[in-house]
């Protein structure tokens, strides 16, 4: 789901929706790492987890209601990321702006939100699913 705080109680055309019971302080909506601890999305390493579950042997756990990597098998993800990753970000003082466009314009395969008519959706909802599993 994508979130708009700006859109407090209505929908955007583009299938995002406002995230329910999440209050972005206006003091601090410019602040991406305060957006990103309000918001608790689902991350890049956490998707690439869930797909590397048996690949990479990782036991993932369950603590405080997160799936975490043991520390040693988080940086062999890292490492992981390093070897076969290219990534690029754009720092934008209001990201949630631009969360739903770009999900609509390059309908990127590890994004869930507001995605779910990309060919790879079920295939990451299952690993996602498994990855919860195996952290119990």
């Amino acid at each position: 789901m994508c979130f708009d705080p700006l859109l407090r109680n209505s929908s955007l055309s583009s299938g995002c929706a406002q995230r329910p019971n999440l209050e972005i302080d206006p003091a601090v909506a410019g602040d991406w790492q305060s957006y990103a601890r309000q918001h608790r999305g689902v991350d890049l390493a956490t998707n690439l987890a869930a797909l590397l579950l048996d690949e990479l042997a990782l036991t993932p756990v369950e603590k405080d209601d997160k799936v975490q990597l043991p520390k040693e098998q988080n940086m062999q993800l890292g490492r992981w990321q390093h070897q076969h990753l290219r990534l690029t970000w754009h720092a934008a003082p209001k990201p949630w702006l631009l969360e739903c466009a770009v999900i609509a314009k390059l309908r990127p395969p590890l994004n869930l939100a507001a995605n779910q008519d990309h060919a790879f959706y079920s295939t990451l909802s299952d690993a996602r699913r498994r990855l919860k599993q195996a952290a119990r």
